[in-house]
């Protein structure tokens, strides 16, 4: 299922969870329209852009380092 994670440069930031845990949280990917910077709450992770799949596509991950809110 399909989630706006929040926005980047004004535009709504997709999500399509990979991995769900229970009762919260969540792994998956993400498609930008512009840059893909900072954390985003996934369900309750913050999760970060960690890898970028090209096209606007990321995979999104916990975040780790100076990323992090």
């Amino acid at each position: 299922m399909a989630k706006v994670l929040g926005t980047s440069g004004g535009r709504p930031v997709l999500s399509l969870p990979d991995w769900l845990g229970i009762p919260d949280d969540a792994l998956g990917y993400a498609y930008f329209t512009g840059e893909a910077p900072g954390s985003f709450d996934a369900y309750g992770m913050l999760v970060c852009p960690t890898t970028h799949l090209g096209d606007g596509w990321w995979w999104m991950d916990r975040c780790r380092g100076p990323r992090q809110r």
